[in-house]
C-alpha cells in the first residue's frame, strides 16, 4: 500500500530480469518464462510469498537452518540469499538490501557510502522491540495486508523517523490527518485541549505537515466558538508555543483569532513577536477570556428573562383564546343536543380542562 513509484518500478523490472537470468531453465523456455512472469506480476515482485503458485514452477528452499526465515520458499536460486543482517533487541533478521533501500533513506545512504556497519552489511538497534521490526517489514512489503491504526501509528512514526523513510512518514501523516484529526475537527463540543496539543507536538517533532495544519484549524475554531477552553494560563502558554513553532501562514491564522482577546492599547504598543515573548501575555489573555465569558453569561440570563416574560404574556393570550372557543363549542352543543345529560357532562369536562390549563 505504500509505494515509491519513481523507484519501485525500476526495482520491480530489475528484479524480474534478474529472476529470469538466474533461473535454471531448459532450452525450450518460452512457456515457462510466461508462467514465471505472470506469477511475478501477480505477487508484486515480492521475493517471498505464501500464495499458491503454478505447479510447473520449481521452488527452492534456502539451505541455512539457523535463519528464522530460512524455511520460507523463494523463487531465486539458493545462492541468492538475504545480504543484510538486522539485529533488533538481540534478535537477528536477514533482509534484502534492495528491499530496505526502497523505503529507507537511512539504509540507502549507509550501504552506498560504506559507513561503519554497512561494510559488514549488519545494522544493530539494541533498544528496539523485535516484534515492532517484524511488523514494520511486513507493513512495507509489497501487497501487504498490514494497516496503520490508532494503536500502532506512533510506533510506525518513530521507526520511520529513525530510518529516514519519507514514504512511511507521508503515509503516517495521511492517516493521522484523515482518520484522527478530521473527525476531531468535526466534533461540536471538545471537552479537553490536551489531545490537540499532544497531536500538534507530535506533528512538529516529526514534520507531519498536513496533520499540523489540521491542528491549527482546530485551534482557530475553538478560539472562535469555545474560547472558554483557553481559560487557564497554562493553556495560553502552550498555544503561544504552538504559534511560535508554526509556519508563517499558520502563525497568522492563530494570531488573528488570539488577538481578539488582547486589549487594543496593548496591541498598539507592541508587535506580535514582542507580545508572545512577554511573561504577562498569557495572564492578560486569560483575563479577557474570563471577562468575555461573564459577559456572555449575563446576556444569556437577560435573554432567558425576556423569553420568560414573553411566555407568560403568551400563556394569558392562549388561555383567553381557549375559553372563547370552549364557550362557542358549548353554545353550539346546547342548541343541537337532544340528550339532556350531554350538556352537563361536556360542561364538566371543559371546566376540568380549564383548571389544568
Amino acid at each position: 500500500k505504500i509505494v515509491d513509484s519513481s523507484r519501485s518500478s525500476r526495482n520491480f523490472y530489475g528484479m524480474y530480469e534478474d529472476l529470469l537470468s538466474r533461473w535454471m531453465l531448459p532450452k525450450e523456455t518460452g512457456r515457462k518464462q510466461k508462467e514465471i512472469r505472470k506469477h511475478f506480476l501477480l505477487t508484486g515482485g515480492s521475493v517471498t510469498c505464501d500464495s499458491k503458485i503454478p505447479s510447473n514452477i520449481m521452488w527452492r528452499t534456502s539451505s541455512k537452518k539457523d535463519n528464522s526465515r530460512s524455511s520460507e520458499k523463494t523463487c531465486l536460486l539458493s545462492s541468492i540469499e538475504p545480504d543484510v543482517t538486522i539485529v533488533v533487541g538481540g534478535e537477528e533478521y536477514k533482509e534484502y538490501s534492495q528491499d530496505l533501500c526502497r523505503w529507507s533513506s537511512y539504509f540507502d545512504a549507509a550501504i552506498k557510502s560504506g559507513m561503519k556497519g554497512a561494510s559488514a552489511m549488519k545494522f544493530t538497534f539494541p533498544d528496539r522491540n523485535p516484534s515492532e521490526w517484524e511488523w514494520i517489514v511486513s507493513l512495507m512489503a509489497p501487497l501487504t495486508k498490514q494497516e496503520l491504526t490508532r494503536d500502532n501509528i506512533m510506533t510506525a512514526i518513530s521507526w520511520f523517523d529513525e530510518l529516514s523513510s519519507p514514504i512511511g512518514i507521508n503515509a503516517c501523516d495521511d492517516y493521522l490527518s484523515s482518520q484522527v484529526l478530521k473527525p476531531l475537527n468535526r466534533e461540536e463540543d471538545i471537552t479537553s485541549l490536551d489531545v490537540v496539543f499532544d497531536h500538534f507536538v507530535t506533528c512538529t517533532k516529526y514534520n507531519l505537515h498536513n496533520s499540523k495544519k489540521l491542528c491549527v484549524e482546530i485551534f482557530v475554531r475553538l478560539l472562535d466558538d469555545q474560547s472558554a477552553l483557553f481559560g487557564e494560563i497554562e493553556q495560553i502558554r502552550r498555544l503561544v508555543l504552538c504559534i511560535q513553532t508554526s509556519e508563517a501562514s499558520s502563525r497568522d491564522l492563530l494570531w488573528a483569532s488570539l488577538r481578539k482577546f488582547v486589549p487594543s492599547d496593548i496591541l498598539a504598543l507592541q508587535s506580535m513577536e514582542d507580545l508572545l515573548n512577554e511573561n504577562f501575555f498569557p495572564a492578560v489573555v486569560c483575563f479577557e477570556i474570563e471577562k468575555e465569558k461573564s459577559t456572555s453569561s449575563t446576556k444569556k440570563i437577560q435573554k432567558t428573562r425576556k423569553l420568560g416574560t414573553w411566555w407568560k404574556v403568551a400563556k394569558v393570550e392562549r388561555v383567553s383564546l381557549l375559553y372563547f372557543f370552549a364557550f362557542f363549542f358549548l353554545s353550539v352543543l346546547m342548541l343541537f343536543a337532544e340528550d339532556p345529560y350531554t350538556i352537563p357532562i361536556i360542561f364538566v369536562v371543559v371546566v376540568v380542562l380549564f383548571s389544568f390549563s
